[in-house]
């Protein structure tokens, strides 16, 4: 096999790889912070380099998430960024070089998946992704609704099958470098939990959230705000609760006083305490899918004794709540979901949307030219479904 990095020409595999230029456009940032008006458009990047088990995409549609902003915004300073940072994760295009390793793709495949973690450079004309965490776009669907997927997608299914332990399909994970594209989907062992919570279900998590718990055979109550109602309903969601109504509020109650901001034992059972007792114990399992999700000790009175609190962003607070309640007190199961980026997770998922089990919703998509005023639209929140960007 031999590789393409720039420009010329090479063959992986039987393929001739078409041409790849040295620099191509991209949307960067060049600090911390600065939301969307801190995103520009340069035309002056060099095309990645390719890495051992990375293949070289030519992008044709990228997907904006909440964690990429985030990522901007500072809040993860563990993340090794090098400035000017080219912004994005999920994308959707076709192959045109390999490096080093690469059995599972031939030039001219169509991929989807997240780019790696510490390079992202998904929102370019040409973007790197990991065999491994990567997968073959199912050829019905569009490119637009492969590169919704990743991000939103991993995370409903993990949150669900993993976490929640609802019986989804599970695919095992290929040898590195076995060339091996085929994915026999297997069932899960757990057991279904029979009712679960979807907070805040209309957004790109959470909407997939509802359609995955579906499919598993649970009841599935979601809550959305009132403009989304019938969305909800469409999504198949058995009950469906409006957070902002009386009936809303009065499920999840805001704790009193105001949200912790400590691990200190006091602080936490204060909080806890403030909350009215357990009305119901309705649910097997709560899996909150936004940043502003229920707090821990609201979700307390909602949970059946041995049920799961199962949180996909939550604020650094709840985190540190969660893991002093889960291995101090341990009165509930509680995860902060860490997302795993698995081709074969990908594989499933595109499986099920191919096969009409899942629907990935696009709000709107945009020419790559106004990315920025999509990342805009994403920090405002409030997003029904996904929000694309497409290469024209």
């Amino acid at each position: 096999m031999t590789t393409a990095g720039g420009t010329g020409s090479v063959r992986i595999g039987t393929s001739e790889a078409p041409r790849v230029p040295e620099i191509m456009s991209a949307w960067q940032y060049s600090k911390h912070g600065g939301g969307a008006d801190a995103l520009s458009l340069n035309s002056n990047v060099p095309v990645p380099k390719l890495a051992k088990g990375e293949v070289l995409v030519r992008v044709r549609a990228a997907s904006i998430n909440p964690g990429d902003w985030k990522v901007q915004s500072g809040l993860l300073p563990f993340l090794p960024l090098r400035f000017p940072a080219t912004a994005g994760y999920d994308l959707a295009g076709k192959v045109v070089g390999a490096g080093p390793g690469v059995t599972k793709y031939t030039v001219g495949d169509a991929v989807f998946g997240r780019a790696p973690f510490f390079k992202m450079g998904a929102l370019a004309q040409y973007a790197l992704l990991d065999q491994d965490g990567s997968a073959h776009k199912p050829p019905s669907l569009s490119f637009e609704t492969a590169a919704a997927l990743p991000s939103a997608g991993l995370t409903a299914l993990q949150a669900v099958r993993d976490y929640a332990g609802l019986p989804l399909p599970v695919a095992p994970h290929s040898r590195e470098g076995s060339g091996d594209s085929t994915t026999t989907i297997k069932s899960s062992s757990s057991r279904c939990s029979t009712r679960v919570l979807v907070a805040n279900a209309s957004g790109g998590v959470g909407h997939l959230a509802v359609q995955l718990a579906k499919a598993a055979g649970a009841h599935v109550t979601a809550t959305v705000g009132a403009r989304n109602l019938a969305f909800a309903r469409n999504l198949g969601a058995d009950e469906v609760l409006d957070y902002n109504s009386a009936e809303g509020k009065q499920l999840f109650p805001s704790p009193s006083p105001s949200p912790v901001t400590s691990l200190s034992a006091p602080t936490a059972v204060q909080n806890a305490s403030a909350v009215p007792p357990p009305i119901n114990g309705l649910y097997d399992a709560v899996i909150g899918c936004a940043f502003n999700s229920p707090a821990v000790s609201a979700v307390d009175r909602v949970l059946r004794p041995e049920g799961k609190w199962v949180h996909v962003s939550p604020a650094l607070s709840e985190f540190a709540l969660g893991l002093w309640r889960r291995f101090a007190l341990r009165p509930k199961k509680i995860f902060c979901v860490m997302v795993e980026n698995r081709g074969a997770d990908l594989e499933v998922l595109g499986r099920m949307v191919g096969e009409g089990k899942v629907k990935v919703v696009v709000e709107s998509s945009v020419p790559f030219e106004e990315a920025r005023e999509a990342w805009r639209k994403s920090m405002e929140g409030h997003v029904t479904g996904k929000l694309v960007v497409r290469m024209e």
